[in-house]
């Protein structure tokens, strides 16, 4: 096949072996920087030279139409360059970078660019010799030892027409063949399917199965899958879709091998099971694993409506900044990103500016996207919105940033209502926030405080209360406690509730047996603060015994303890409730033990 190619461009048959070195002819090549197929070209070579490259089909791995690419390019070379040696350096460094070479040493010939520094790229140096050399064993087999060498079959196949869509499995069913051969056959099908985005499209097939394919087709694709097409708008991923069709994400990518979301592209068709409904709406269809069927887009029953499913409310509360904007001749829609979307795409896709989308919506326009975030855009009458999948404006309730308002809903929407409480002499925030469920954290992030702020008396306090607590139960402190679920103990004594851990109990216990027997161990913990009265200490202790009943009789050190030496650490001697024994012993000890390492005298 390449030397046809080769001969009609009268080109000299050698030329194949730039193949041979580039990728050994191997048509699923792909190197790291993204050049593909036999011949290795990157993308925009490619298309500039004919060859699609896209989602189902990438004409650099198809062996008839890259050999003709690669001689149209080669040809260009040569008419540019005149000399051989130089068009091989350029078709592996760029004809940019062998045109700055030759400009900046003053010479065009090949090896003598090889010697200068900066000259042409350490790999094209090699690259031209390993393509001279390639011919020169292939013209010498047996001198090199290669006699014994069996060639691979040619390339031969005969060629038919399949409807848009059709599957590999199904011709190769049509030809009884192989899946494999008729995939070996057609390489540049990645997605073994054929495109659904367009007509008929042309398969080869094994030589001598034209007639077979032709009677066994039409019953062969009436037991495959009945298929249709869609088109993916902006900001529809395959969730959406899958939802629509209640096929399940797995089988929607096996059916358009998919192997990366992010492959996927607004304005890109995939094939899907056929509905089995009545809508007329109308997409492209597939025929080849279908009989003649009436698409539907995702969007026609209302099955792939953007929110469906994403929240618990009926409405979707949106902040938006608190400036006005008023546009003549435009109207207000709500787009909801996703994982991988930038502020160019979704300009483009809205018919904006970037700017645009970061005045309206208070963004940093050097900071990436994060899914779920809502942007208002402020589109032209003349938009289409049915290329991009929009919030329905019905269902979403506008608040600005910060409010009053958006505060109130952004708690209700999480279960709680916001209150501004007051705080009273004496108060710190762990007690409040005992009072109302939250921990001292909780309380210094909503106020923005440090955890060890003083607050002062009539000091306002925001916290978050449950939705269903009464203002009785909230005024005496019985509000409904989350922690009740995790299996904390919860009392409640003359208007307070001290909600103590077993953690905690076992705390205050040690710190209190250690102040009795006299020792000096600093403990802080969030239910003992600085300067507290011998009344809130009494307070206190009654709501642990009525928290926890009976004491203990196992001691433990408080969760945040500054030990001074040995003789502070506690021990457990026989069980023993009283630690004094223990330690006097420990005393004793330290004292009489010489010490492990002696000094060693100087030498005089």
């Amino acid at each position: 096949m390449f030397e046809t190619v080769l001969a009609r461009e009268g080109f000299p048959q050698d030329l194949l072996y730039v193949a041979m070195v580039e990728r050994g002819f191997e048509s699923a090549a792909r190197s790291p920087v993204g050049a593909g197929g036999v011949w290795q070209f990157m993308p925009g070579a490619a298309r500039a030279y004919g060859l699609e490259v896209g989602y189902w089909v990438d004409a650099r791995r198809d062996p008839e139409k890259a050999v003709e690419a690669a001689a149209r390019y080669l040809k260009d070379l040569y008419v540019r360059f005149g000399s051989w040696h130089l068009v091989f350096a350029a078709y592996n460094a760029g004809y940019g970078a062998v045109l700055k070479s030759i400009t900046r040493y003053n010479t065009n010939d090949f090896w003598e660019l090889c010697h200068h520094e900066a000259g042409l790229p350490w790999e094209s140096s090699l690259y031209v010799p390993k393509i001279l050399a390639a011919a020169i064993v292939g013209h010498n087999l047996q001198a090199f030892g290669f006699g014994d060498i069996v060639p691979d079959p040619p390339f031969v196949f005969d060629r038919v027409e399949v409807p848009p869509g059709t599957g590999l499995a199904t011709v190769a069913r049509a030809t009884s063949t192989r899946t494999e051969v008729i995939a070996a056959l057609n390489p540049q099908i990645v997605r073994d399917r054929t495109p659904p985005d367009r007509g008929k499209y042309e398969v080869r097939v094994p030589p001598g199965t034209v007639s077979l394919f032709a009677e066994a087709f039409e019953r062969v694709r009436g037991t495959g899958d009945r298929l249709e097409t869609v088109t993916l708008r902006f900001g529809e991923t395959l969730d959406d879709v899958a939802k629509a069709r209640r096929i399940t994400v797995r089988e929607l990518r096996r059916m358009n091998g998919v192997k990366d979301s992010s492959e996927l592209r607004a304005g890109l068709t995939i094939v899907v099971p056929k509905k089995t409904t009545k809508a007329t709406a109308t997409n492209s269809a597939a025929g080849a694993d279908a009989a003649d069927v009436t698409p539907t887009s995702p969007a026609a029953d209302g099955a792939d409506d953007a929110t469906a499913g994403t929240v618990e409310d009926d409405q979707i509360l949106v902040a938006v900044p608190d400036r006005v904007f008023n546009y003549e001749g435009r109207e207000r829609v709500f787009y909801r990103t996703r994982d991988g979307d930038t502020l160019d795409e979704i300009a483009q896709a809205v018919g904006v500016r970037p700017e645009d989308l970061v005045e309206w919506n208070n963004l940093d326009a050097t900071a990436k996207l994060h899914p779920k975030m809502v942007l208002q855009v402020f589109v032209r009458k003349d938009f289409d919105p049915t290329q991009i999948v929009l919030l329905d404006v019905a269902r979403v309730r506008v608040v600005t940033l910060g409010s009053q308002e958006f505060l109130e809903l952004e708690a209700a929407r999480r279960g709680k209502k916001r209150l501004v409480i007051e705080a009273k002499a004496g108060e710190t925030l762990a007690r409040m926030g005992r009072r109302y469920g939250l921990s001292t954290g909780d309380l210094a992030r909503i106020n923005r405080f440090s955890y060890n702020t003083e607050l002062q008396p009539g000091q306002k306090v925001v916290v978050y209360s449950p939705v269903g607590a009464t203002v009785r139960e909230l005024s005496q402190g019985l509000a409904p406690d989350p922690r009740r679920d995790r299996g904390l103990s919860v009392s409640v004594r003359e208007g307070r509730s001290s909600k103590v851990t077993d953690k905690e109990k076992s705390t205050e216990k040690a710190a209190k047996s250690q102040r009795s027997a006299g020792k000096s161990v600093a403990a802080r913990s969030d239910t003992k603060t600085a300067g507290k009265s011998n009344d809130d200490d009494d307070d206190d202790d009654e709501a642990e015994r009525s928290a926890g009943g009976e004491r203990n009789s196992r001691s433990s050190l408080p969760r945040v303890a500054k030990v001074v030496s040995l003789r502070d650490l506690p021990t457990r001697t026989g069980g023993d409730k009283s630690r004094g024994r223990g330690e006097e012993k420990m005393a004793a000890k330290e004292s009489t033990q010489p010490p492990r390492f002696k000094p060693v005298p100087k030498k005089k």
